[in-house]
């Protein structure tokens, strides 16, 4: 669902977008805000030279303060919406063209903005997204050198040698901390790691969700929707954790659903264990014990089989990205994945051959220690370009034990 700066300006829950909404902001005659601004017609109507300039200056601005919508169709009178007027169709020609902007005009770009065009008969209004950005403070080019725009309630203003100082420390600051929490994430105990290799996946938004906890129908439906698209990533047949559990009975953990394997009782034949867990803020955790588990080959705890690894970024990746469409989670998403043992033993990567059988320990590359791989990508990407990412993280793993190649996850379109 999508909540958005004129869904808490109207006192609204999550929803779509539609033009009521639009039709209710004027009626009230709200007030635009830091978050929220009013325009008339869309940046390249009229006859305005200057309009890719201003263009960059309101989404820097909004990226700059927290992020937050831009309306275009709606004309407003000392900052409140008084009229709708029809901005006509946004070309996907049109629509490119202001991405691109939005890319090359500001330093660094604004990433993850969105736009929606909602209609009611024969009249348009467009509504563009920006989220908020942790690479702030963003530049454009003003005359003779670079500034800052800010949204000062209803106007734009630029931000001040001091602000800007603290921007940068802000920045910095926020990468450091989101580092350490992934760290955190991969190291909490799930499972015992002297005797199997764990696989662990976090991945946390850059802007954490800001509209309350999820509750537990919320995660039921991400781990539905990540059942169910985990078939764009990987082939059938794969180890698969969402085979494992069932995703039906998720429990309550600290600011999180947990779903997982039951402990099988001491004395019990081994079985795979797998740990998904779905957080308020909209990060998405998922680990399962690969060790061991070779299928009819033998090997130990330290052993793990390459289509194991495969089916966890799989599933992972359609776990993450079910968890930002389901919570209205935008812009960039940082993932971090690990193989965890304290065995004394190297791990060992196992690499099949054409028939499936493993090929034995001097094809593979002992792994004494296991380089944590780090990846990102925006929460609304194309499948498409999440397979692309899907088969970065994979091969970044395997190559760390000898394997060259992947077997289950699908072959990326080479257009993307």
């Amino acid at each position: 669902m999508t909540f958005t700066a004129l869904h808490r300006a109207l006192g609204l829950e999550p929803r779509p977008l539609d033009f009521g909404m639009v039709e209710d902001a004027v009626d009230r005659g709200l007030i635009e805000q830091a978050d929220l601004d009013w325009k008339r017609s869309l940046p390249m109507a009229g006859k305005n030279p200057e309009w890719k300039n201003e263009f960059a200056k309101d989404v820097a601005a909004m990226a700059n303060s927290g992020g937050g919508v831009i309306v275009y169709g709606v004309e407003e009178s000392n900052a409140a919406a008084i009229k709708v007027v029809d901005t006509g169709e946004l070309t996907d020609r049109q629509e490119r063209e202001l991405r691109s902007i939005a890319f090359s005009a500001i330093h660094p770009p604004v990433l993850g903005t969105s736009f929606t065009p909602i209609s009611k008969g024969d009249a348009t209004v467009v509504v563009l997204h920006v989220p908020a950005s942790e690479d702030a403070p963003h530049l454009i080019y003003k005359g003779d050198y670079f500034a800052a725009p800010l949204r000062d309630g209803s106007r734009t203003s630029w931000m001040k040698e001091k602000l800007i100082e603290n921007s940068y420390r802000q920045r910095i600051d926020n990468r450091s901390q989101r580092t350490a929490t992934l760290a955190e994430r991969i190291d909490q105990p799930r499972g015992n790691t002297q005797e199997r290799v764990w696989m662990v996946a976090a991945a946390a938004p850059m802007s954490a969700r800001r509209t309350g906890g999820l509750d537990v129908d919320m995660a039921r439906r991400i781990l539905k929707s990540a059942r169910e698209r985990r078939f764009s990533f990987a082939e059938r047949g794969a180890f698969a954790p969402f085979e494992i559990i069932e995703g039906l009975n998720p429990r309550p953990g600290l600011r999180r659903w947990v779903d997982k394997t039951p402990t099988p009782p001491e004395g019990a034949r081994a079985s795979q264990e797998v740990v998904v867990e779905v957080h308020h803020d909209g990060a998405a955790t998922m680990a399962s014990s690969l060790g061991g588990f070779l299928g009819r080959d033998d090997g130990g705890g330290n052993h793990v089989h390459t289509d194991g690894i495969e089916g966890l970024v799989a599933d992972f990746i359609a776990l993450v990205s079910s968890t930002a469409r389901e919570a209205g989670i935008d812009g960039l998403y940082e993932v971090a994945v690990a193989l965890r043992w304290d065995g004394k033993e190297p791990i060992f990567i196992r690499i099949p051959d054409s028939h499936n059988y493993l090929l034995d320990t001097s094809y593979s590359r002992p792994i004494h220690h296991f380089e944590t791989v780090y990846s990102g990508f925006e929460a609304g990407s194309s499948d498409d370009t999440l397979l692309l990412i899907a088969n970065q993280i994979a091969l970044d793993v395997v190559n760390q034990g000898g394997g060259q190649y992947l077997r289950r996850i699908k072959t990326p379109n080479s257009d993307v």
